[in-house]
């Protein structure tokens, strides 16, 4: 089979682009990045080389800086792994993989099926690495997972066997402390601290097999986990936990005050704070896809106590009256919302497509009031757009901070043009269109105060990769 093999070529020593070539081979590769305290530090390629033996490859992974430049090298040899996370921290960067000499294997059998299941391995691989590329230690611990056998296709073909993990790896760096692993097999979820010299410092059954999904944050010295726990848009628990007690833990459902369920947009660390915040739409009870209002959920430690709920409904004088006098319930529907953030001043911040005005942010103070900003979009947009109702982002907007500035920065990708508005300056600062001249181009998240951009070219059969400032 032939697939992608990811060749870098550094254009200078220091400059902050690379190119990648597209070759055909047996070798596949994975770029990843590097967070420390949640903040984008690096990045790294992780490369499966040939197969040596019946269930082992040859692995290369490349150690680079924020800007690109190559830092370390690490060979070795393992069975089949997958790269799931990294996170970094005090010199010492963490992978986190899981290895199995079952998954992804073909039995034209069931004996032979079973033969394997009886004999199979399958792991969490913690890895810890200094980064000119030495392995300090390399942990292992047991996955209890579920072996399928693959089904059967054309002409009576079996495909790949799986044995995976229930939720993948999650790994976050623990201030004064180490890494925070989380992972679920088919029995348990869990929660494990190591140290930076790769000792497990405590492990914590979680017993939550039934979630959908987990995301982990760190804050300081406690842990917290989203849990999504039924299908549909609402259905979130928050759970949390501290390094510094054990006991301490906390278990939040995220409903408001008159048990309506909450959607999130966003799940991180406020800038102003440090400390974790929630941020969505209130459901609409009586109809699906419909909202009720904004809200924000501050989260001061691990302690229900310490919860701090702000809601803004539609029909409860939710608009400041002094910026814009338009009827907002009606304004709102028009209003795809699908991204939260805070800014510097501990602000939240909603942004949307509306068919009518490009695009909306709307910000919601500390009094749970709203105001309105349009048009933050390049005009070009809008002509392209088909009516009626607003286009269709999914994920297509990000923020990008500059922590010395006190800046923020919104991406809108969207189609043709990607757009970047100064949220403090409130207005584009850069417009950049997917395609032209035979070339595709992408934006993605880089070093703080950084936009990554990604032109691939197809007849060139490359992508130039570049970090360019705000």
């Amino acid at each position: 089979m032939l697939v992608l093999v990811m060749a870098f070529i550094a254009l200078n020593t220091h400059a902050q682009t690379k190119i990648i070539k597209e070759v055909d081979g047996e070798i596949s590769s994975q770029m990843k990045i590097i967070r420390q305290d949640n903040t984008l530090v690096g990045y790294l390629t992780f490369t499966r080389l040939e197969k040596v033996t019946e269930d082992s490859f040859n692995y290369k992974i490349t150690i680079m800086d924020e800007n690109l430049n190559d830092i370390g090298t690490l060979n070795f040899r393992e069975i089949n792994l997958q790269l799931h996370d990294v996170s970094f921290t005090n010199d010492v960067l963490c992978l986190g993989y899981y290895k199995s000499n079952f998954d992804g294997n073909i039995y034209k059998r069931q004996k032979d099926f079973d033969a394997a299941v009886a004999t199979m391995q399958n792991e969490v691989l913690m890895q810890f690495v200094s980064l000119d590329g030495k392995i300090l230690k390399t942990t292992s611990i047991n996955a209890d997972v579920t072996p399928r056998i693959g089904e059967k296709g054309q002409f009576d073909r079996r495909g790949p066997s799986s044995a995976l993990l229930e939720h993948k790896i999650l790994l976050q760096n623990i201030e004064q402390k180490g890494f925070a692993l989380f992972y679920g097999d088919k029995n348990n979820c869990h929660l494990l601290l190591f140290n930076t010299k790769g000792d497990i410092l405590w492990h914590k059954k979680i017993n939550k097999p039934q979630g959908l999904w987990f995301s982990m944050l760190s804050s300081g010295r406690d842990i917290y986990l989203l849990l999504k726990s039924t299908y549909g848009e609402g259905g979130y628990e928050l759970l949390g936990y501290s390094t510094k007690d054990s006991t301490a833990e906390m278990y939040y459902t995220l409903v408001d005050e008159h048990a309506n369920q909450l959607k999130v947009l966003a799940f991180e660390n406020d800038p102003a704070t440090g400390q974790p915040y929630v941020a969505g739409l209130v459901m609409n009870p009586k109809r699906q896809l419909e909202y009720t209002g904004l809200y924000t959920i501050n989260v001061n430690g691990v302690d229900n106590k310490a919860i701090d709920a702000k809601y803004t409904y539609w029909n409860q004088g939710a608009l400041d009256s002094t910026t814009d006098t338009r009827e907002f319930e009606k304004q709102i529907k028009d209003t795809k919302i699908n991204f939260a953030f805070k800014d510097f001043n501990g602000l939240t911040y909603f942004t949307g497509a509306n068919h009518f005005n490009g695009a909306e942010l709307i910000k919601q103070n500390s009094k749970a009031t709203l105001t309105i900003e349009t048009n933050v979009l390049d005009e070009k947009i809008r002509v392209y757009r088909p009516g009626p109702g607003a286009p269709k982002f999914g994920d297509d907007f990000y923020r990008v901070i500059n922590t010395e500035k006190k800046a923020d920065y919104l991406v809108a990708d969207t189609d043709p043009v990607i757009t970047i508005y100064d949220v403090t300056g409130k207005k584009i600062v850069h417009s950049i269109p997917h395609k032209d001249a035979g070339i595709i181009t992408n934006v993605a998240p880089a070093k703080e105060g950084y936009i990554m951009i990604a032109e691939y070219n197809k007849k060139g059969k490359y992508t130039k990769f570049s970090i360019e400032a705000l």
